[in-house]
């Protein structure tokens, strides 16, 4: 999946950039993956450069990555706090590190 996203995003990128024109049953398809681009549209109507699409690439990813670290810590902060036995509590907190992680390597 990860090799998925990341040639997804380097054709995208390619495309973008070089103006590259694409057989119309594989541009379509481009498109119905365009939500996974971490990319804002509009913004060239904004005003926004080069240097502001390249931050905003930037720091997205490491806010949702913030945002995700926390809310796992939250959930294990929860999940002991419930005082339930030792294996269960252990189970639950391998879970959630086990979804956070995959959501982050989905991220990187």
């Amino acid at each position: 999946l990860k090799v998925l996203i990341s040639a997804y995003q380097i054709i995208q990128s390619v495309t973008y950039s070089m103006e590259v024109v694409y057989p119309k049953v594989f541009a379509v398809s481009l498109t119905w993956l365009n939500f996974l681009a971490l990319d804002m549209p509009g913004l060239e109507c904004s005003g926004v450069d080069v240097y502001g699409r390249v931050y905003f690439a930037s720091i997205v990813p490491m806010v949702m990555a913030a945002i995700t670290v926390m809310s796992g810590l939250v959930r294990i902060f929860q999940v002991k706090q419930l005082g339930l036995n030792i294996t269960n509590t252990k189970k639950r907190i391998d879970k959630i590190k086990s979804q956070h992680s995959w959501f982050l390597l989905f991220l990187s």
